[in-house]
């Protein structure tokens, strides 16, 4: 048997594999909201059931050095469909990147799951707020959303999803 992280997995899985493969298609952004550890616990399940390990971008933007540069983060991060630890993207004026566009333009090949570390509501992608140099404010349409949920028990779906 396995152990217990596994066993709800599939649990919650049985009925969902196919709509989550789904959210790996070419050019579908799919953003997990909630609480930290709930909406990591829903990329790293994500990442059992369909055999795909999760990347945090933080540590592929700064290890070994520091990409300098949009184009050479893109590079690190190319074939990571599933992602966390997004706060990099937003630090400014590092690369001046607008994360959305950025993840969008990563999706083009494969689909992107990503835990995002603000909020989306009323068809806003939102993360600080406004007058910090790290707030980003961009459009949610197309973008699929996980919300991440607590739950009691294994066969409980641990999110809730939405389109914008």
């Amino acid at each position: 048997m396995g152990d217990g992280v596994n066993q709800t997995t599939v649990m919650w899985s049985q009925n969902l594999a196919g709509d989550m493969r789904q959210l790996l298609r070419r050019d579908r952004l799919t953003l997990i909201c909630g609480a930290r550890p709930d909406a990591e616990r829903v990329v790293h399940d994500l990442g059992r059931l369909l055999g795909v390990t999760p990347a945090s971008v933080s540590v592929c933007a700064l290890s070994p050095s520091v990409a300098a540069t949009p184009e050479r983060l893109t590079e690190r991060l190319v074939g990571n469909s599933l992602l966390f630890d997004l706060e990099a993207l937003c630090w400014k004026p590092w690369m001046n990147l607008a994360p959305v566009r950025f993840l969008r333009s990563l999706a083009r090949e494969s689909g992107v799951v990503a835990v995002w570390p603000g909020e989306v509501e009323q068809g806003t992608v939102r993360f600080s707020t406004p007058g910090r140099r790290d707030h980003v404010r961009e459009n949610a349409r197309g973008i699929t959303v996980l919300r991440s949920r607590p739950t009691s028990f294994p066969d409980q779906v641990p999110f809730t999803m939405e389109g914008h």
